[in-house]
């Protein structure tokens, strides 16, 4: 690049040259034809001078013109082609917009659900009715198995166990806890025998949609 802005330069400045020099020999030969015109062959040579030095830049620059395409051919060469990339299949990519899909997918059933769930407030009402039903009858159940030991009617012992457990849909009973204390363990162990040995009710309404029912259960110890 350095080479080819020397090269222009240097055209410039002699065609510079030779246009001062053009214009100072037709002044001369201009002043001469005024003054002398007895010297018709000097004119003659000067104008032969004159077109041979023209020539001579003509021939210049022809010659620097192909340099000049060659250059700009090399740098066209040179340039690497940019080809499209094609995309490639990505499993990973894939299964991630799958995952997002099915969560959003997901996402949309909850709604739809809860959605449905708010319309109907009836079902929510009438379910909550049948468990309050089957919880008093399941109470009235244990109570009748309720045992009072007789150490502590003897000892006057007295107090109210509330136990908490839970009901499958088959109506049997687990994970049985002791919530509240009476502070005699007499009577806790006798409550949750009684829970323990009642095992099992009858299974509750299939309009129960719950997959299990949690109840606390108190049971009172009181002497009349």
């Amino acid at each position: 690049m350095n080479k080819f802005i020397i090269l222009l330069s240097f055209l410039f400045v002699l065609l510079l040259h030779l246009f001062l020099f053009l214009y100072y020999k037709n002044h001369q030969i201009y002043k001469t034809q005024t003054t002398n015109t007895k010297n018709p062959i000097e004119i003659n040579l000067s104008k032969v001078n004159i077109e041979k030095n023209i020539e001579k830049t003509e021939e210049i620059v022809k010659k620097i013109e192909p340099i000049k395409e060659k250059k700009i051919e090399k740098k066209q060469e040179n340039i690497p082609k940019t080809e499209k990339i094609k995309p490639k299949n990505n499993p990973k990519i894939e299964e991630k917009q799958e995952n997002i899909s099915k969560t959003e997918e997901k996402k949309e059933s909850v709604q739809t659900n809860q959605i449905n769930f708010v319309e109907n407030p009836k079902d929510e009402l009438e379910e909550q009715k049948l468990i309050d039903e089957y919880g008093t009858k399941l109470r009235v159940e244990i109570s009748k198995n309720k045992i009072y030991p007789n150490i502590s009617k003897k000892l006057k012992e007295q107090g109210i166990v509330i136990i908490n457990f839970k009901v499958d849909k088959s109506g049997l009973f687990f994970d049985i806890k002791l919530v509240s204390s009476s502070n005699k363990n007499r009577l806790d162990e006798a409550a949750i025998n009684t829970i323990i040995e009642t095992k099992k009710y009858k299974p509750f309404d299939e309009n129960i949609k719950k997959e299990y029912l949690e109840f606390n259960l108190p049971l009172e110890y009181l002497l009349n």
